[in-house]
């Protein structure tokens, strides 16, 4: 008896400590300013009520960098972006970061990760709990006791006490869940990082492209203006009977071309800033780029003997490794629920027919129970489950070897991609330069009367077929390069890097 009521003691101390933390239900019901808008951090500013501020505080560091207050903010270990040398493209990437709804939604995931953790955790952990409560029966001595209507009695108990529940984890299988859940935590904060990385590479793409098309069209624009003198030149000429009407129509039929071009860039460009802008966050109104050309934005020279090594810096090749180890854990627990399970129960308290006398030494009441249990039939469902756990493994096993071949591909067309065009680029800045000022001339010379059309409309559109596709080929040029930046899990060296490069296995080069 003196063993017992010891144990009641120190389970009441238990309970008594479990209470003060602000954790336990009890204490988290009652739990006062509790913010119920979390949800209103999310929402664009123009939406918001003037009450309501938002928890995320973006600050200026000594470098002019954001820092986040969120830890669950991705921390870039290699900053590949600013390879480039653009203050307003690192403005962009900053903002992005901070502003991007699909990069917030995979920090909440990871909220969700780390509470399904903590429940799988909290499993591994004895329930207490706390009754109390009336019982009325009649008649008082038990069913069919009462002889006579004068005899008949009600009786009434009152009780209260603490009950504490533990499932015995003989086989593992709450470990193994914990386990699982503590994976696909991880991996949860490596799909951010995959959200970052596509985010951070669609950014520094897109704003190329709003550059590269501003470019295209100032040269459209230009040509176009050529194109017109032509034209009036024509005009001048067919007063002297020096051309033909057909010289004119031919000459307004190339203006209507250069025009229909500048207006499929220009719907080109408002695509892309556009996209943009849902990558910020924000509207196409909030954002203003300055620059106008790609002119000044070099590419980061790529050297040679690539290893291959770097791959292990993808954060979906780790997302899918946490995934595997999960489902490894997944199996163990699967394998270890056909097992028999035990559970043990405790209740110390007080109980009594009269309140006056419940807390009297003779009112405790105590408890202790073992409890074993074991599946004989199911109808297989706990045979196909773990089946099931063992297909999923199978599959997510594929998709690792899947997602490593992929990004070996993404590496060696990335880098086929650069050293092709670099080549064109090369190419087409040869013929750029010897059509620099051909135009011109054969204008000039057209005017003189020393040309026919035919020669002049050739050389009209061979200028603009030649400005144009170099203009593109720089952008296609830095596109390729941030493609091999985003294959190899952002940038190409990293002081902080936790790769270690054991060989010098070359996936690819280029010049």
């Amino acid at each position: 008896m003196q063993k017992k009521f010891f144990l009641f003691i120190s389970l009441l101390e238990i309970v008594m400590l479990t209470g003060c933390n602000s954790t336990t239900p009890i204490a988290y019901a009652f739990k006062k300013n509790d913010n119920s808008d979390d949800f209103v951090q999310w929402v664009p500013r123009v939406y918001k009520d003037q009450t309501y501020e938002s928890k995320l505080t973006v600050t200026p560091s000594k470098d002019d960098e954001i820092v986040q207050t969120n830890p669950k903010f991705p921390k870039m270990k290699d900053l590949w972006w600013k390879e480039f040398n653009s203050t307003e493209l690192n403005d962009l990437v900053e903002t992005a970061i901070s502003k991007n709804f699909d990069l917030q939604i995979a920090i909440t995931r990871i909220d969700q990760a780390e509470k399904n953790a903590n429940i799988a955790k909290s499993y591994l952990m004895p329930t207490i709990g706390i009754f109390a409560g009336e019982t009325t029966s009649g008649p008082a001595l038990g069913a069919g006791t009462a002889t006579s209507l004068s005899n008949y009695n009600n009786l009434n108990v009152y009780e209260f006490g603490f009950r504490a529940t533990y499932e015995v984890d003989l086989w593992n299988k709450l470990h193994y869940q914990r386990n699982s859940a503590l994976e696909l935590l991880k991996a949860s904060k490596e799909n951010r990082d995959v959200v970052a990385l596509t985010l951070i590479s669609d950014v520094v793409t897109t704003y190329f492209e709003v550059l590269s098309l501003r470019e295209r069209i100032l040269i459209a624009n230009n040509n176009l203006k050529i194109a017109n003198s032509v034209q009036q030149a024509i005009q001048t000429r067919l007063k002297s009977g020096e051309a033909t009407e057909l010289e004119l129509q031919q000459q307004e039929v190339t203006i209507v071309l250069v025009e229909n071009a500048i207006a499929t860039l220009e719907l080109q460009k408002q695509t892309a800033e556009d996209h943009l802008a849902i990558l910020l966050g924000t509207s196409v109104d909030n954002i203003n780029i300055k620059k106008d050309t790609l002119q000044g934005i070099i590419p980061p020279k790529i050297k040679l003997g690539i290893p291959s090594d770097l791959l292990c810096r993808r954060p979906d090749i780790r997302l899918i490794e946490y995934q595997l180890k999960s489902s490894n854990e997944n199996v163990k627990a699967a394998r270890a629920n056909l097992l028999p399970t035990f559970s043990l129960t405790d209740e110390y308290g007080q109980a009594s027919q009269n309140l006056t006398q419940i807390m009297s030494p003779y009112s405790l009441l105590y408890s202790f129970s073992i409890n074993a249990f074991a599946t004989v039939f199911d109808g297989g469902k706990l045979v196909n489950q773990l089946d099931l756990e063992k297909a999923k493994n199978r599959e997510l096993i594929a998709q690792y070897s899947n997602t490593i071949i992929n990004a070996l591909r993404d590496v060696q067309d990335a880098l086929a991609a650069i050293k092709i065009t670099s080549i064109e680029r090369a190419e087409l800045e040869k013929a750029l330069n010897k059509t620099k000022n051909l135009l011109k001339l054969s204008t000039l010379v057209y005017q003189s009367g020393a040309m026919d059309y035919v020669s002049l409309q050739v050389v009209q559109r061979d200028v603009f077929n030649s400005q144009d596709a170099e203009a593109k080929s720089r952008f296609d040029q830095l596109r390729s390069t941030v493609n091999l930046f985003k294959a190899l899990g952002g940038g190409l060296t990293s002081k902080n890097d936790t790769c270690t490069l054991k060989n010098k296995n070359v996936v690819g080069s280029s010049q």
